[in-house]
């Protein structure tokens, strides 16, 4: 009888063996630190695949190419300043950034040099200004002129609070549609009726797929430019290219590190900006 008990077992344990669990497996498939997995049983297979890394670079963390964890920091640009013969250059990665240094006599005045570097003017921004006569009573910028050392002249603008720049472009947007509907003799339910069929949207989703196509650059490019410069005789002289050889004179002072550009006003008959030179 014990023996036959003992064969029994023997058997019990090959068949559960053979059948293993008896779970209807749904398997997760293996991942950097986790081998082939079923989800509802735990039971695994196989091996985790461990990381496959991809060195750091200049502007990445070392990081997985499957799961995209990071281990380490963004080393950043090995910069070598420019030089009479190349720009400022990454030794790591060979980006560059500025032109090399002119030897032309016009940019290694005392004055070119005393003006260069970065300098911002804080302003606020309305609709007339920007051609939107009605809409944005006031909107906070930093303007930022940026005189590098091999001629080059960046001018851009940086808006404080863009979210709400956003916003008020989207409340204008719906005014004028609204104002174009009424002069159809649409009220607004109507008017959010006629954009449903003719969009599948609605007024809100209209907009808001709209304003997020909307290219802020575009908006502010008469605020932004690269130009090139040189300062001689109390003016600086700047021209928006190289090829045309013309350089436009503007009369300004420079005390206290306080820049005044007489031609710099935002308005006619406006007073000139104020640009104080920004911390290194």
């Amino acid at each position: 009888m014990k023996k036959y008990l003992l064969a029994m077992l023997v058997c019990l344990c090959f068949v559960l063996v053979l059948a293993g669990c008896g779970c209807d497996h749904e398997w997760a498939a293996a991942n950097c630190t986790a081998p082939k997995t079923c989800e509802l049983c735990g039971e695994i297979q196989g091996e985790a695949k461990g990381h496959t890394w991809v060195e750091a670079t200049c502007t990445a963390a070392k990081n997985c190419s499957v799961c995209h964890i990071t281990e380490g920091e963004v080393p950043g640009h090995n910069w070598e300043e420019a030089t009479t013969e190349t720009p400022k250059t990454c030794l790591t990665c060979q980006l560059t950034e500025g032109s090399k240094i002119q030897t032309d006599p016009r940019f290694t005045t005392e004055a070119t040099k005393h003006i260069q570097g970065k300098w911002t003017c804080e302003v606020e921004l309305n609709g007339e200004l920007m051609g939107m006569p009605g809409y944005f009573e006031s909107l906070p910028c930093t303007l930022t002129y940026e005189f590098g050392n091999a001629g080059d002249l960046l001018c851009n603008i940086e808006v404080h609070d863009a979210i709400a720049f956003m916003d008020e472009m989207k409340r204008m947007t719906s005014d004028m549609l609204y104002e174009s509907f009424a002069a159809e003799g649409l009220s607004k339910e109507q008017a959010d009726a006629a954009m449903k069929e003719a969009y599948g949207m609605s007024m809100e989703e209209y907009l808001t797929a709209y304003i997020d196509s909307v290219d802020m650059d575009e908006i502010f490019a008469a605020f932004k430019s690269e130009q090139v410069y040189y300062v001689g005789q109390n003016g600086i002289y700047s021209s928006d290219s190289w090829l045309r050889e013309e350089f436009d004179f503007s009369e300004y002072t420079l005390e206290n590190d306080v820049l005044i550009i007489k031609e710099d006003v935002l308005e006619e008959g406006g007073e000139p900006l104020q640009w104080k030179r920004a911390a290194e």
